[in-house]
């Protein structure tokens, strides 16, 4: 029940957007990353081994929608499927709030359905430059981007990847979910392989860290070890991501291209510091108000909002994406930013975890009254930017530009 109505509530809310990208063009504001995928579910069925194209899960969810349908219009599955896709965010959202950690719940059930709306509308602070002088170049760092289809298909994924990972090191995994992950860690992978190759790399940390001190345990600092072998965790999150995301980065080395399209995106990556973020205007203030909240949530809550396994891998994972998005450039391709949408998709999911992080530390009596004010002051310019940015989408108006 709780489902359904968190999911119908986000496809009312956000079907909009979707709808205007695919069949209003000329009046969607912001960059329209829709045409582009929309037409690549053409192709899909043509050859089926092409796990490397961005969003693999969004285009065969959208061109299945399609052949449903009985339309030769892809849009159609490309809005349906997109429709799909924000009811699976929504819903993972609400997941990750409906769950505690306490013996008794901090946070009620419709306390939940309302945090998975506020979540999904937040937007950098930045985005209150308007989204026209997003488009004349003055670029900021997008959350959640809602103008590109495979991103929001792995948004709801990943979350649910995350939620079930962190379990998993807590010992709060069910030995029927285990068999699961597997499955979830390859489905992320395939839907779009951005939040993977930071876990991977944080849980390889983690082994080798746990190996170098002989423990069977993962050795998680300031949380709970001893719960869950790094053996474990190998088998189940770490082996299966990495059979799937080795084929797919041969595959975007060799042959990501579309006969007919004009499209090739072959190519691989160089170490070349700050180029990317110098071509897209990104060393500048302005571009990382994104990570405000992350930060800020770190120092006020300190060893409180550390202790939360969750937020501890995505705050790790955002690092290395960070770090690498300062010193790779993708190489072969006409498109910058691949490399930005590795933090992109951690920063993302701390914006997710770490307002129900501070919400329970606050409730418990683990943060105080002064604390709590600054962390909510930090965190309303992303709602009311996220207001702002979404009217923009939908069609109500960008009162800012």
């Amino acid at each position: 029940m709780w489902w359904a109505a968190v999911a119908a509530t986000h496809v009312v809310l956000f079907g909009p957007i979707a709808f205007r990208a695919e069949f209003d063009r000329s009046r969607f504001v912001g960059p329209n990353l829709f045409r582009a995928h929309t037409i690549f579910t053409g192709f899909v069925f043509d050859d089926w081994w092409r796990p490397a194209t961005p969003g693999y899960l969004w285009q065969v969810t959208a061109r299945v929608l399609t052949e449903v349908s009985r339309t030769d219009d892809l849009r159609v599955g490309g809005m349906v499927a997109t429709w799909a896709f924000y009811a699976v965010f929504g819903i993972a959202i609400f997941e990750v709030y409906r769950r505690c950690d306490e013996a008794t719940p901090l946070i009620t059930r419709s306390e939940a359905f309302v945090a998975s709306i506020v979540v999904a509308m937040l937007e950098s602070p930045a985005a209150f430059i308007g989204w026209t002088a997003f488009e004349s170049g003055r670029i900021f760092f997008p959350l959640y981007l809602p103008y590109a289809p495979t991103t929001i298909g792995s948004l709801g994924v990943n979350v649910f990847l995350l939620l079930c990972v962190a379990a998993l090191l807590d010992g709060r995994l069910t030995s029927r979910q285990r068999r699961w992950l597997p499955a979830m860690v390859v489905l992320a992978a395939v839907a779009k392989p951005t939040m993977i190759p930071l876990t991977v790399a944080v849980l390889l940390g983690y082994a080798v860290i746990a190996m170098l001190r002989r423990n069977p345990s993962m050795g998680l600092e300031d949380g709970p070890a001893g719960r869950t072998s790094w053996k474990s965790v190998m088998m189940l999150v770490v082996l299966p991501a990495v059979v799937v995301l080795i084929p797919q980065f041969l595959v975007t080395a060799t042959k990501v291209q579309y006969p007919g399209t004009g499209y090739d995106d072959r190519g691989g990556w160089v170490i070349h510091p700050l180029s990317e973020l110098r071509s897209l205007n990104g060393l500048t203030f302005l571009f990382w108000l994104v990570v405000a909240f992350p930060v800020a949530a770190l120092i006020i809550t300190r060893r409180g909002m550390w202790a939360d396994t969750a937020v501890r891998i995505a705050v790790l994972a955002a690092s290395v994406g960070v770090a690498a998005s300062l010193l790779f450039e993708r190489t072969g391709s006409t498109w910058k930013g691949d490399m930005l949408q590795l933090p992109e998709a951690a920063i993302a999911l701390l914006m997710v975890f770490m307002p129900k992080r501070a919400l329970e530390l606050r409730r418990s009596g683990q943060m105080g009254s002064l604390g709590a004010v600054v962390l909510l002051l930090v965190f309303v310019p992303y709602a009311v930017a996220g207001v702002l940015s979404w009217g923009c989408h939908v069609g109500i108006g960008c009162p800012l530009d």
